[in-house]
């Protein structure tokens, strides 16, 4: 029965407040009292029952609502405070009292003027000198007052003239902060910065409450917190940027990054989250926490800011800078396992973590191509020579060649040739260290692909001139190469017979098989049976 009641109450309050908004420019007495009359009987129900449904709650609120934001237009007609003194309403229905609830605001303006006021007449009497007592009480009461002038603007209804006075008294009060350089010694202002500090973690005020969060530009640099705060942000950028690359290069091998790495890697991460913290609120304030436990004063911490971003952004550039070194480390741990302990796995991942942090490093690309060639990955070999070749390295130019070579593809051997000529020509520069026995296997190698070519002049000079590069190494006879004499064997029989080829065919047998060149088995083998049919002659 009593929600039945309610119901037609709710009913007749939201027609009452219809017929109110109809006709705002003119509103009677009549249909004002029709409003509140209806309201009070819908407190009436409520105070005698407990059980209100959810659905007329929400009606309930959205009338009182659509009533407070009407409030004005009934208060600048009819003075409720006669209505009141007529009607005798009760103290807590507050529809009754709906002009001193529009009318706080307009007190609450007053309020913050007067404590503007004092403000300003507080900073006229303070001057440099540092005997002077500042009064921070003057300051905290304009703060606070202008928490409530917030506070009845969110909660309650202003019209556009209370909203630009609102407007007006706060570009005052931030031009009196800005007076403040003027009156304040560098004593004073500290007191005063680590005053607001203070207040600040006391109240825990809205961040959206500018009044406690604004600057007071004392000092020259001061005017220089946004360059500082702009420099922060460029170089955490820069830093973050190093940091994804460095670790994807440590991370892109797909292998284990070790201890080295693990370590490197790690300490990227701890400096990339003091990075990537500068661009987050969390961030900001747990720097800033930092700054204040270390002694920092607020005035300098957006230097102190770029100065960190500084220091971080040096150890980024150290260590890209390094990863060249760090590269070469790899390398040489590779070719250990390599050819020292045969762990040809472990070769492989430090070899490609070289080639990850350092993708010009032609002598890991070589390593490598070596690797693949001895795990016959020919063309995984082909790959890596090929990358080293580009970096300018000629013992890559030779094996790549010599690949070439055993395809037995015709259309290979101008590839071939092409790449020793450039292995050779690398090795003719002043700038690069001579390696005799490079040098041996590329005229060798040239020889080679001309007698495939059918060059046989060439392939002669190209082989005569490796054999003279062989006997510059000094080395004891038993441990001169076959491959050599065996082809230059093949050549003079081409040229001038097998019976003038007889004695390259004997040096051939007799020297030493270099087991990493399976192709010298197949030599020595024929120069074998070449001199069988020489003594089979008469």
């Amino acid at each position: 029965m009593l929600n039945s009641s309610l119901s037609e109450s709710l009913t007749n309050y939201e027609q009452a407040l219809r017929n109110l908004c109809e006709c705002l420019a003119s509103i009677s007495l009549k249909q004002v009292i029709q409003v509140f009359n209806a309201r009070d009987r819908i407190q009436s129900i409520l105070n005698e029952n407990s059980s209100v449904t959810i659905e007329q709650q929400e009606k309930l609120i959205k009338l009182d609502n659509y009533l407070v934001e009407h409030s004005h237009e009934v208060i600048i007609q009819y003075d409720l405070s006669e209505l009141r003194r007529s009607l005798s309403p009760p103290d807590e229905a507050w529809w009754w009292y709906l002009d001193e609830m529009f009318l706080s605001v307009a007190k609450e303006i007053i309020r913050y003027e007067n404590a503007l006021k004092a403000l300003d007449g507080f900073l006229e009497k303070v001057t440099q000198n540092n005997n002077n007592h500042l009064s921070y009480q003057i300051i905290l009461d304009v703060l606070l007052i202008r928490d409530r002038l917030q506070e009845c603007l969110v909660t309650q209804s202003a019209n556009s003239d209370e909203i630009n006075q609102v407007k007006q008294l706060d570009k005052q009060f931030k031009k009196q902060l800005k007076r403040f350089p003027k009156y304040l010694s560098h004593k004073q202002r500290s007191k005063l910065l680590k005053a607001w500090e203070t207040w600040r973690e006391i109240y825990q005020p809205n961040g959206q409450a500018w009044w406690w969060f604004v600057k007071i530009p004392v000092y020259f640099w001061d005017r220089l917190d946004g360059f500082w705060n702009f420099l922060a942000l460029v170089l955490f950028a820069i830093s973050l940027s190093l940091f994804l690359d460095i670790s994807s290069r440590f991370l892109g091998s797909g292998s284990g990054l070790g201890l080295l790495g693990a370590f490197l890697l790690i300490f990227q991460i701890f400096l990339g989250l003091i990075s990537a913290g500068i661009f987050t609120d969390f961030g900001k304030s747990m720097i800033n926490k930092v700054l204040k436990q270390w002694g920092f004063p607020e005035y300098h911490r957006q230097e102190m800011k770029a100065m960190i971003a500084v220091v971080i952004l040096s150890i980024f550039i150290i260590i890209y800078q390094s990863l060249p070194a760090i590269a070469r480390r790899y390398n040489q741990w590779g070719y250990y396992d390599y050819n020292v302990t045969r762990k040809l796995d472990s070769a492989e991942a430090k070899f490609k973590r070289a080639i990850s942090l350092d993708p010009d490093n032609a002598q890991a690309h070589y390593n490598l191509g070596v690797l693949y060639e001895d795990l016959q990955e020919f063309e995984k070999a082909k790959t890596e020579y090929n990358i080293a070749v580009r970096g300018g390295s000629s013992v890559a130019s030779n094996n790549l060649a010599r690949l070439y070579i055993l395809s037995d593809d015709p259309k290979n051997y101008p590839i071939a040739a092409s790449l020793l000529q450039k292995g050779i020509s690398l090795l003719d520069q002043p700038t690069i260290n001579r390696n005799n026995k490079i040098n041996y296997s590329l005229y060798k190698n040239l020889g080679w692909v001309r007698l495939k070519q059918g060059y046989y002049e060439d392939a002669k000079n190209a082989l005569i001139k490796a054999l003279e590069i062989e006997k510059q190494m000094d080395l004891d006879p038993s441990e001169r190469e076959a491959d050599a004499y065996c082809l230059l064997a093949q050549v003079t029989e081409q040229l001038q017979g097998l019976k003038a080829a007889k004695n390259l065919l004997e040096k051939c047998s007799n020297s030493y098989q270099d087991l990493n060149t399976p192709e010298e088995d197949q030599w020595i083998h024929q120069a074998q049976q070449k001199l069988k049919q020489l003594k089979e002659k008469p």
